[in-house]
């Protein structure tokens, strides 16, 4: 009897301890700044937006944003350097002109336009005489009609935890992670993160971004890597990728809505035969 006693105390005292390594270890994966997601509470929400921005897109349009370095640019000339100002300004025109000649011919989804980054504000306020022609000039006479756009631009992803929610305010501070439990968000660092439970988040490619320069997020097809400025290849399987998610987010369900539809009006029909 005193040898099952000892034996239960011994078991209980390792579990206990178990639990607590458990919740060490934990805790010290909350602290390396992975952001810890429950799937199956949030996912749902960020389907249907995914799936309703794409609805919306087909008949829109995708924004993309010319980068210029002005800021660099007048910072070198103001100190003398017009040899290096000089070279920024060639090297972000030839960038430019890759990623446009990209998006002309590689991209189907949806209608393009191209603007300045320094002239966002202005397409925001519903100015629409910025933007640019396949010369990098800006072309009063483009007519843009589209209600429903987004912006694309190429540039660094950040890491899932810094995205955008709709759906929950918490999320929205940007440098805060937030442990989802029991379908609320609780803070548990307010540290930048440099990691995420998938991929690191110092990553630059062609990025799509909402019209308050908030990057997408999973299912949309947020983000492609673009090796060495070789856009071309990149805007391809960007293109590939929104059809994809189109047809898996939208056609396919409306398909599967329809039919379960339809299904039940014939479930109805019968029991009326009945």
């Amino acid at each position: 009897m005193k040898h099952s006693i000892v034996l239960i105390v011994f078991l209980q005292i390792a579990f206990v301890g178990f639990s607590q390594r458990k919740a060490k270890v934990f805790s010290d994966t909350a602290q390396q700044n992975y952001t810890i997601i429950n799937s199956q509470k949030d996912s749902v929400k960020f389907r249907d937006k995914a799936s309703q921005t794409l609805r919306d897109l087909r008949n829109g349009a995708v924004i993309v944003r010319l980068k210029t370095n002005e800021k660099s640019v007048a910072a070198y000339r103001k100190a003398g350097r017009n040899d290096i100002a000089d070279k920024i300004v060639e090297s972000r025109k030839m960038q430019n002109e890759k990623l446009l000649y990209a998006f002309e011919h590689e991209f189907r989804f949806c209608r393009v336009f191209f603007i300045y980054a320094n002239q966002t504000t202005q397409i925001l306020e519903g100015n629409y005489k910025v933007f640019l022609s396949k010369n990098l000039e800006v072309d009063s006479s483009i007519v843009f009609n589209d209600t429903t756009f987004v912006f694309c631009e190429f540039g660094s992803v950040e890491g899932f935890s810094e995205f955008s929610d709709y759906e929950n305010k918490a999320v929205s501070d940007r440098g805060v992670n937030y442990l989802y439990e029991n379908g609320g968000a609780k803070k548990i660092s307010e540290k930048v993160p440099t990691k995420t439970s998938t991929s690191p988040s110092s990553y630059s490619g062609l990025i799509f971004l909402d019209k308050d320069l908030h990057q997408f997020y999973r299912p949309f097809p947020y983000v492609q890597g673009v090796y060495l400025d070789n856009f071309t290849p990149s805007v391809r399987t960007l293109n590939n990728e929104m059809e994809r998610a189109y047809y898996r987010l939208v056609s396919r369900r409306d398909f599967n809505d329809r039919y379960k539809k339809e299904l039940k009006k014939q479930r109805e029909q019968l029991k009326q035969l009945k």
